[in-house]
């Protein structure tokens, strides 16, 4: 089994999360950081025992020890960066969301074919156990078939005014999360959404940070709201004919609850990282010589993006 050397591409908060993911494996490893603030690189590296740190990205790419990056600077940099990645023949795999727009994500995955090089937008809560307890247990029908999905994610207070989050172009609640729901839910059902409905509010820079989205599939109305205005539970409540299931921070779940009636059972993954299990996922993948995930697909990027830029645009 080859180990894949990483590269991380930004010294942004959710890069400990991954690295530490990666450091939970005995498949993969970290070998360099870059960062255009060459100072918060090398502390990241160094309570990370990372050898090498570079104070720009190109710098890194250039690295002949490194076969995957993994990017996680601001959303507006994210296709230039890929792209930059895979001219110099790396893997990538880019924090969620990929791009800002459907066509970038077509000419993306058609350069990383020509290059021979795996891509992959990471969505670690399609990964999850629980999400996949989840999964299982509605194809089981242990409850009887499934009739509603309520959902809820917040982070109010997080980002001052100033924050690139408010840019109206790629921050704010929609454009960052939209995705967290409606990749998990087409994952979960197998299917695309037939039709959807939303309605937006915007903080008074542009940027859409509040958003009720309610998504069909079939007859099931699945609802979720997203908003950086409150906080709310964070919960994902799934309705069954004879009880349902609840699920805390459902993005990043280690614990589901199964409600009748009559009972509580809650079931438990615990894990530090609840990253590790999409760099399993990556790894089984470049491993087999696949240049796209079958689980995160081209189409399950597009589909996504192409949902939250007509919602952008239009509302």
């Amino acid at each position: 089994m080859k180990t894949l050397n990483y590269g991380i591409v930004s010294a942004a908060s959710i890069a400990p999360r991954f690295i530490g993911a990666i450091q939970q494996t005995d498949h993969s490893k970290v070998v360099a950081i870059a960062s255009r603030n060459h100072e918060k690189a090398q502390a990241l590296a160094n309570s990370h025992q990372v050898r090498k740190v570079y104070g720009s990205y190109a710098d890194l790419y250039q690295d002949p020890e490194i076969d995957v990056v993994y990017i996680c600077n601001i959303n507006d940099g994210h296709f230039n960066e890929i792209k930059e990645a895979l001219l110099h023949k790396k893997h990538v795999v880019c924090e969620k969301p990929m791009v800002l727009h459907s066509y970038e994500v077509t000419d993306l995955f058609a350069l990383a074919r020509k290059q021979g090089c795996f891509l992959m937008e990471t969505q670690k809560s399609v990964f999850l156990p629980v999400t996949n307890f989840v999964k299982n247990f509605m194809a089981e029908k242990q409850l009887g078939d499934l009739k509603q999905v309520d959902m809820s994610l917040s982070f109010s207070g997080r980002f001052n005014d100033d924050h690139w989050m408010y840019d109206a172009h790629q921050g704010g609640a929609w454009i960052p999360s939209a995705n967290y729901v409606i990749e998990y839910l087409t994952y979960l059902f197998d299917q695309y959404p037939d039709n959807y409905q939303a309605m937006v509010n915007r903080h008074y820079r542009g940027a859409i940070d509040e958003a009720s989205l309610t998504l069909r599939f079939d007859e099931i109305l699945c609802h979720a709201f997203i908003t950086m205005r409150v906080d709310t539970d964070n919960t994902a409540r799934f309705y069954f004919e004879k009880g349902h299931l609840e699920i805390a921070n459902f993005w990043k779940a280690r614990e589901v609850t199964v409600h009748t009636n009559k009972t509580s059972e809650t079931h438990s993954f615990p894990t530090p990282f609840e990253m590790v299990y999409e760099v399993n996922h990556i790894h089984d993948c470049i491993e087999k010589g696949l240049l796209s995930s079958p689980i995160m697909s081209e189409k399950m990027t597009f589909e996504c993006i192409k949902l939250v830029e007509d919602v952008h645009r239009y509302l």
